[in-house]
């Protein structure tokens, strides 16, 4: 008995280090998109200036407070539905600013960059979808890229900076895409010997 007893705690520690060392591959590959991508796109945002600046501080803002909950879920356990809406209304309300941003600034030379944010940020929204998130991700970036396809064409004369910042935002929306694909396949993956999430 003593025997399988060792063999059984062996086992946890196997799967518990197993998953850990996912959970810390997943919150890597996160951060890899924040320094890579997120990090030029919001170059490319300070470099444009005005209210595309507003909007890459608001848009890195997201991704931080993003960053923050998948921290929190990979240390928690699955909360109840009512908890989980707590934990993730500092990001839904982000994404709402940065959609009001869009509305308030109609009359913006960047409209078409506000838009092309305001339709596809919803992207960080995947963290409420099953079974498929990584599709919904998709679906956002496509929502984006008649804007991001404008921004294109009215820049490509005058200057070379928004078509870098263009690249950065979707370069950002598919890495974000593989991210969920690789680590949340089905939806949110929590931390069955993880605390509770706060």
């Amino acid at each position: 008995d003593g025997l399988a007893s060792v063999v059984e705690s062996l086992e946890e520690k196997a799967d518990y280090s197993a998953g850990a060392s996912d959970l810390s591959a997943s919150l890597a590959f996160f951060d890899s998109i924040l320094s890579g991508p997120l990090g030029q796109f919001k170059t490319a945002s300070q470099a444009i200036g005005g209210d595309v600046a507003t909007l890459g501080d608001l848009v890195g803002s997201t991704f931080d407070m993003q960053k923050h909950f998948l921290q929190t879920v990979s240390a928690s356990k699955q909360p109840k539905a009512n908890d989980l809406l707590k934990l993730l209304k500092p990001t839904s309300e982000m994404i709402g600013e940065i959609q009001q941003l869009r509305e308030s600034y109609r009359r913006s030379e960047m409209f078409n960059h506000l838009s092309a944010i305001s339709e596809s940020i919803p992207a960080l929204g995947w963290v409420a979808v099953s079974p498929a998130p990584a599709p919904y991700v998709k679906e956002m970036k496509d929502a984006g890229q008649f804007y991001t396809n404008r921004v294109l064409k009215d820049w490509k004369e005058k200057d070379n900076t928004h078509a870098v910042w263009v690249r950065s935002w979707v370069e950002t929306l598919s890495e974000l895409q593989a991210f969920v694909k690789q680590f949340h396949t089905t939806g949110l993956v929590w931390n069955p010997k993880g605390g509770d999430a706060e």
